[in-house]
């Protein structure tokens, strides 16, 4: 996921397609085994559906070519450092048999996504990101330094969210309020508690402290590269020497079947347009002149026009 959000942001991705690719990652490898497909090429399948599903679209090529300059970018020298640190990597020849296997590789991971999701795409576009703006809007006062510093702490916790599986465990609007119950414990913001707070979000309070321990497990370790988990699991294909159960029951699918997508209560004024954000200890950020725009109240309420349906005459 770490992988995917730095190509999104080469990629000039906005934040809601790199959720997007998480998800189907995430929700992929639910269903079926690190052992069986390479994890590279789902990644690179998970962003192209990603730019597909929230309509930015980026080339297939575009997506091969970023994917494979990280990777270069990773590559070490026998001293252990960086081979191409601070210089150029070597470009990928696109008429070659290497660009044209990788290629290969990611429409044949996009096939088996869509084969083992069911073509069932549209439920993975709800996001927690689409509502945490308007909850934080609606339990703090307008204008507030404090509102704008909550939301954004609550943004970035939500990204690192997507280093677990939290999105097909719990519902999105759950997944938001864990959010902002752990930006509110590092801000320092206290929130209502007569009544509380989450439930008015629909949210329990043991779900929500559940889902905020899922959230804070990946600051524990460090993240690996997508070369040192394909590398760890092409020793474990070794070693299970077929296609045989997995000995590894940490790499196996924990739940093979596992149920549609969690939906939260749809609001067309929590779906608004997200952009940006990292996990809390640095990277870029939502835009702060944009989230004071967006949690700022709404003066009048201007009723929507709707144009009348056209009418054919008949001849």
């Amino acid at each position: 996921v770490d992988a995917i959000r730095r190509a999104a942001v080469l990629l000039r991705l906005p934040q809601t397609t790199a959720v997007s690719a998480g998800a189907v990652l995430h929700r992929f490898y639910f269903r079926r085994s690190l052992l069986d497909f390479d994890i590279r090429s789902v990644a690179q399948a998970s962003l192209l559906l990603a730019c597909k599903l929230e309509e930015t679209l980026r080339r297939l090529q575009d997506i091969v070519v970023v994917f494979y300059r990280m990777r270069m970018r990773l590559v070490q020298a026998d001293g252990g450092q960086c081979m191409y640190n601070g210089i150029p990597t070597p470009s990928l020849d696109l008429q070659g048999a290497e660009f044209m296997e990788l290629k290969q590789g990611v429409m044949s991971a996009e096939r088996h996504i869509l084969r083992e999701l069911g073509f069932a795409m549209d439920m993975l576009l709800d996001h927690p990101h689409r509502y945490v703006l308007q909850f934080v809007k609606s339990l703090t006062k307008s204008g507030d330094m404090a509102s704008s510093e909550l939301a954004q702490v609550a943004w970035n916790y939500l990204n690192d969210a997507m280093r677990t599986s939290v999105c097909c465990e719990y519902a999105p609007h759950e997944i938001a309020t864990a959010g902002i119950f752990l930006a509110a414990r590092r801000v320092g913001v206290k929130l209502p508690t007569k009544p509380p707070w989450w439930s008015v979000f629909d949210c329990g309070q043991q779900a929500m402290q559940r889902i905020a321990q899922r959230i804070l497990e990946p600051y524990a370790s460090a993240p690996f590269t997508l070369d040192e988990v394909a590398a760890q699991l092409g020793s474990s294909r070794g070693r299970r020497g077929g296609r045989g159960a997995s000995p590894l029951g940490s790499l196996g699918t924990p739940f093979p079947e596992t149920p549609a997508p969690l939906a939260s209560p749809h609001s067309e004024d929590a779906a608004a347009d997200d952009r940006g954000g990292h996990a809390p200890g640095g990277g870029a950020s939502l835009d702060s002149e944009r989230l004071q725009e967006m949690l700022q109240p709404e003066e009048s309420a201007r009723p929507r026009s709707r144009s009348p349906p056209r009418r054919t005459q008949l001849a």
